[in-house]
């Protein structure tokens, strides 16, 4: 059992692929730290979604010079 305030192990379920997920102690400091709310994503899916907005950016930029 844990000490008052201290944080536990939280476990959750990614929005996109459903997988089972655990964040640590740490990584709930981390984001509480940043002024984050806790993921509702999967490492795994943010960087496929990151990536993803990444490539459309760098597309939409490459067909506007093209244009100019």
């Amino acid at each position: 059992m844990s000490e008052p305030g201290e944080l536990e192990k939280l476990t959750f379920r990614c929005v996109s692929c459903e997988r089972e997920i655990m964040l640590s102690p740490e990584d709930q400091a981390y984001f509480a730290a940043q002024g984050h709310q806790e993921p509702k994503q999967c490492r795994e899916c943010r960087q496929t979604q990151t990536t993803r907005k990444l490539d459309e950016a760098f597309k939409q930029a490459a067909d506007r010079d093209m244009d100019g």
